[in-house]
């Protein structure tokens, strides 16, 4: 009586059609819907006054003024502060939408096109986390080699200079030093874990909540459906965070790195 037939959602996102041979997903089209989102809350930011800001503006001036206060007490350095803030800002805002797009509108995952749901939370797929960290991973790296150029970068995972120098001491020190060689080598698989436990700690949980949705709406289609959507919109904000939180304390370190 009180239950809706729910189709338990996969873990590869449907594909709605193909436009040549690029298909084109429920995921896809949610990552849309957030961009256009996104483009229009930033014209809207654009018209704020300077001489005479509003409530809001202040408001949001207030968050990030304390969200850079916030990264100057970790990093020790307002500089490197003022360099992190807009990425993680930008990096939060746009998962955080995509996180939330879909139970701000309401009925908008009740919508298909051919008997598929048309749109999906972008973070429940991995096509979409996986690019997303390997991107701020590879932005930290870029960050590093900027100022240190590309030996000191790979001196880094490989510190050869220090190896010599040690064997110039004698060979006994120059053997024990060869293990910085191996520790070179897990720094530079620890790279990739970072990509990996990034991305999968954000698809796993939102995948984990839809999933969580979906069986209590089949189960319970009027009381429960409410605060579980709270507190998945909870999880998507909890979620947005954090990933922002960790970008931040990736590229923290490559910029503190280079500036030591």
């Amino acid at each position: 009586m009180f239950q809706i037939p729910v189709e338990i959602i996969k873990l590869k996102p449907e594909v709605l059609f193909y436009i040549w041979d690029f298909p084109i997903t429920s995921t896809f089209t949610t990552n849309i819907l957030t961009t256009l989102t996104v483009v229009i809350l930033c014209f809207w930011a654009s018209s704020f006054s300077v001489l005479k800001p509003s409530k809001l503006q202040l408001w949001i001036e207030m968050l990030v003024t304390g969200l850079i206060d916030f990264v100057s007490q970790l990093s020790e350095s307002r500089e490197v502060a003022k360099k992190i803030v807009p990425i993680v800002l930008s990096l939060v805002g746009f998962i955080l939408i995509s996180n939330l797009i879909l139970s701000l509108i309401p009925f908008a995952g009740a919508i298909t096109y051919q008997g598929k749901g048309l749109f999906r939370a972008s973070t429940s797929d991995v096509n979409f986390t996986l690019p997303l960290a390997f991107c701020v991973v590879s932005l930290s790296q870029m960050l590093f080699i900027k100022r240190k150029n590309i030996l000191g970068y790979l001196f880094k995972f490989l510190p050869l200079d220090v190896v010599l120098h040690k064997f110039r001491k004698g060979l006994l020190s120059g053997f024990s030093s060869i293990i910085d060689i191996f520790i070179g080598f897990l720094d530079i698989i620890g790279e990739f874990a970072k990509i990996v436990s990034l991305s999968l700690r954000l698809f796993g949980n939102m995948f984990a909540g839809e999933l969580l949705l979906k069986v209590f709406m089949s189960l319970f289609a009027i009381f429960l459906p409410v605060p579980i959507i709270l507190l998945g919109s909870l999880s998507g904000l909890i979620q947005a965070v954090v990933f922002g939180a960790l970008a931040a304390s990736y590229l923290k370190s490559s910029i503190q790195s280079e500036d030591n």
